[in-house]
């Protein structure tokens, strides 16, 4: 029964470290962005900077969130899906 008991344990440590893991990779990965997006940047721009080329992770996963909470804004408000759209960081 010990060794059920320290496997579950040792498998919720595991996966509690990969959690946190990645929770500071995704703000290392935020705080380059805001960084590299003092200028306007395009989503490629963005994704061959982070090193992730997956263009629908990085949209739906990484800059919907940070415009979403304000970090980022879109450089034309009034076209969010234009193909020439760029990202800046919030100017607050």
């Amino acid at each position: 029964m010990q060794t059920d008991t320290q496997s579950g344990t040792q498998t919720d440590t595991q996966s509690g470290i990969q959690s946190d893991t990645q929770s500071n990779r995704f703000h290392t990965i935020q705080k380059k962005i805001l960084e590299y997006c003092i200028e306007p940047r395009t989503s490629k721009e963005i994704r061959d900077y982070i090193g992730i080329s997956s263009k629908s992770y990085v949209a739906t996963n990484i800059l919907k969130p940070m415009i979403d909470s304000k970090k980022l804004e879109y450089t034309n408000k009034n076209s969010t899906n234009a193909r020439n759209q760029k990202y800046v960081t919030y100017k607050r």
